[in-house]
C-alpha cells in the first residue's frame, strides 16, 4: 500500500507531537478515544483493534498533520522522536496531559455541553482510521476533522 501522506516531509516541517514527559477500546473496533477531564485526567485510549493493528506495542510516537486533519501513530515515525508508553498492556491507555493538550490545540477541538445531558463533554472518539506501513512498521492515520 502506498502512503498517501509524506511522513518524512511532516517530520521535517512539524516534528513529532510532544507533550511533557512520557508515562509508562473505544466505541468501535478501531478507534482512538481522547479524554480531557479536569477531575478524571487526560488520556488517550486505544481500542483493542487499533492497538492490535499497530502490533501490540509498548510505546508509540505521534505525528501531526493538522492541515490534513490527521494524526499519524506508529512505533518508529522518527529515529529520535518522542515515545509515549502505554500505562499497562491490558488497558491500551497513554496518560499524558501534554500530549492531549497538544492534540486539542493543534486540531482546535472543543468540548461543549451535551444537548442530551447538559453536562460538559469530556471525551471524543475518532474511528475514521486507515492503516499503512512506514519503514516496514504498521502506522495508523487517524482522521481528526
Amino acid at each position: 500500500m502506498d502512503i498517501k501522506i509524506n511522513i518524512s516531509e511532516l517530520i521535517k516541517n512539524e516534528g513529532t507531537m510532544q507533550g511533557r514527559g512520557s508515562s509508562g477500546g473505544g466505541a468501535s473496533v478501531t478507534s482512538l478515544n481522547l479524554v480531557y477531564s479536569e477531575n478524571n485526567g487526560k488520556r488517550l485510549k486505544f481500542s483493542n483493534g487499533l492497538y492490535e493493528m499497530l502490533g501490540n506495542p509498548e510505546k508509540v510516537q505521534f505525528l501531526s498533520d493538522a492541515n490534513g486533519g490527521n494524526i499519524i501513530v506508529g512505533t518508529t515515525l522518527e529515529e529520535n522522536g518522542k515515545n509515549f508508553y502505554f500505562s499497562t498492556p491490558d488497558t491500551h491507555i497513554i496518560y499524558n496531559s501534554g500530549l492531549v493538550k497538544d492534540i486539542i490545540d493543534k486540531f482546535k477541538l472543543e468540548f461543549g455541553e451535551s444537548k442530551k445531558t447538559g453536562r460538559k463533554s469530556v471525551s471524543k472518539s475518532f474511528s475514521d482510521i486507515e492503516f499503512d506501513t512506514y519503514n516496514g512498521n504498521p502506522i495508523a492515520i487517524i482522521k481528526i476533522r
